[in-house]
Formats: structure tokens, C-alpha cells, sequence
């Protein structure tokens, strides 16, 4: 009997100690992320589909928006159950004419082409080319994707509601730089000169989960 209860006494000093930790690991982040700062609060998106979850906002052409997604695998590994839900921005024109073909190959399921496409395209600017001269549906039809198909929905009906609600998002979200990062649809992470390391944003993923 005096065996058991010291294990359980044992137990419940390691659950508490385990509690205590957590708690002062999320006081301290909470003390050293502030909004306004490292973060904005989101009103108007709608509620996310799917907890936890980030949403990366991106512009098909943007080296950093690949960078990134080393960062989002290991939030994945570190959160069992973490979605990533994948959004373009329309912020200038040319984000918008690309946002189209991103709408458009969602609407033929053909997402599985984005990553391939984003390091052409990518590849072709630092070749020298500009953004306006750069046709990217030669490309898709190497990748058996139906170029015309996506030619003609790039300006159809459903896709010009689709960049409809990505302005709306933009505007919401107040997008100044991609990739933009939102947390369950409420928190969108702002740059900061003192999240410098991939331990800094981690961290500061891991606390705006849980909050």
C-alpha cells in the first residue's frame, strides 16, 4: 500500500510540475508576444473549417512563400492535427492575374501542380523576365493540366467571386507582405525585427495556437 501511494504521490508531483511548466511557458510568451506588435486580432474571417490551423497567404511568384513552408511542416509535427490551408493574395494586379490561374487550378483540383509552379515561376524572374511577360500556362500543360480549361475559368464567373473574397480577406487581414501567416483564422502574424530564428517563430506559433 505504502509502495502505491508513493507512486501515485510521485505522479501527481510530476503532473503538477508538468502543469506549472506549461503555465509559465505560456506566461512568458504571453509576455513576450504582444498584439499589435507580433500579432493582430482578425474579426470578420470566417470561423476556420478545421483546429488548429494556419492559413499561408501567398503570391505564386514569391521565393519566401516556399521558404516557408519548412517552418509549417515542423508546426505540423509539433501539433498533432494542424491544418494548412493554402490562399492568394490579390494585392496589387499582378498578384491578382496570378491569383486567378491559383482559383482556377483549386477549381480542377490541380493544386498538386502550385508548389512546381511557384519555383518555375520563381526561377523565371531571377532569369531576368517580367512578372507582366511571364505565361505560366505552357507550363501547366507540361504537367498534363488542362491549360485551356484554366485559361477560360480565369475569368469566368466562379473565379471572379473567388478574387472577390480575396480582396475582402486582404483588405481584412490588412496584408502588407506575403507570406502572411493567420492562426485559426483569428490571429495574423505581423513581421518583427525580433522574431529572427525559426525557434522565435515556432514560438510564437505554438502561442498563438493556444490561446
Amino acid at each position: 500500500m505504502l509502495k502505491r501511494e508513493s507512486r501515485a504521490g510521485q505522479l501527481l508531483a510530476a503532473a503538477m510540475l508538468m502543469f506549472t511548466t506549461a503555465f509559465s511557458g505560456h506566461a512568458l510568451a504571453a509576455e513576450r508576444f504582444t498584439e499589435g506588435a507580433h500579432y493582430s486580432v482578425v474579426e470578420s474571417l470566417k470561423p476556420s473549417e478545421s483546429l488548429p490551423s494556419i492559413t499561408k497567404y501567398i503570391w505564386i511568384g514569391c521565393p519566401y512563400c516556399i521558404d516557408v513552408n519548412p517552418l509549417l511542416a515542423q508546426a505540423q509535427a509539433n501539433h498533432e492535427g494542424l491544418s494548412i490551408d493554402v490562399r492568394h493574395s490579390v494585392r496589387n494586379p499582378n498578384w491578382e492575374r496570378d491569383a486567378r490561374i491559383f482559383s482556377a487550378l483549386q477549381i480542377e483540383n490541380r493544386t498538386d501542380t502550385v508548389d512546381g509552379l511557384m519555383v518555375h515561376y520563381v526561377e523565371r524572374r531571377r532569369g531576368g523576365e517580367a512578372i507582366d511577360e511571364i505565361d505560366l500556362l505552357p507550363y501547366l500543360a507540361k504537367q498534363g493540366v488542362d491549360a485551356e480549361a484554366v485559361s477560360q475559368l480565369m475569368y469566368g464567373e466562379q473565379v471572379n467571386a473567388m478574387i472577390e473574397e480575396a480582396k475582402r480577406e486582404d483588405r481584412v487581414i490588412d496584408i502588407q507582405a506575403v507570406p502572411t501567416l493567420v492562426i485559426n483564422n483569428r490571429y495574423a502574424i505581423k513581421q518583427h525585427d525580433d522574431i529572427k530564428t525559426v525557434a522565435d517563430q515556432l514560438a510564437l506559433i505554438d502561442y498563438l495556437l493556444a490561446k
